[in-house]
């Protein structure tokens, strides 16, 4: 999980604020909300969102408005699918997540609406644990 980073972020972000100098009419606070959420290109936000797990990305996604469209993304949801669910093999070969992910079609993954692999994998993690209460 995520814990820490955020502090350690926002020291090196005060300290390069001290390097620049003032800012420029808006605020502090007001200049760090614009730092971290709408001067980064969305394509390094996905990068960034990539490496979270399940439950860091649905945190994630509780910043804003664009952080929640962001963190909705199928190619991100599938991967964290796949590896939760992927299928038990009895052999020693075993697909890399990005093999899998690559060989679905880029179409049959941008064809389902946005969030779409976020609900199937929440669906299946609350009927995973569902069965495991059954079972006790």
């Amino acid at each position: 999980m995520a814990t820490g980073r955020g502090r350690i972020l926002q020291q090196h972000w005060l300290g390069l604020q001290t390097l620049r100098g003032p800012s420029r009419g808006g605020g502090a606070a007001r200049g760090r909300a614009r730092a971290f959420g709408c001067r980064m290109p969305s394509e390094i936000l996905l990068k960034i969102f990539s490496y979270l797990d399940a439950v860091s990305l649905l945190c994630t996604g509780c910043v804003s408005r664009r952080f929640y469209h962001l963190a909705n993304d199928n190619f991100i949801w599938i991967g964290i699918y796949s590896t939760a669910f992927s299928p038990a093999r009895s052999n020693w070969k075993f697909n890399s997540v990005e093999k899998i992910a690559m060989s679905m079609s880029f179409l049959s993954v941008q064809d389902k609406e946005a969030g779409y692999w976020k609900k199937e994998y929440i669906t299946k993690q609350i009927a995973s644990v569902k069965a495991a209460l059954a079972d006790i």
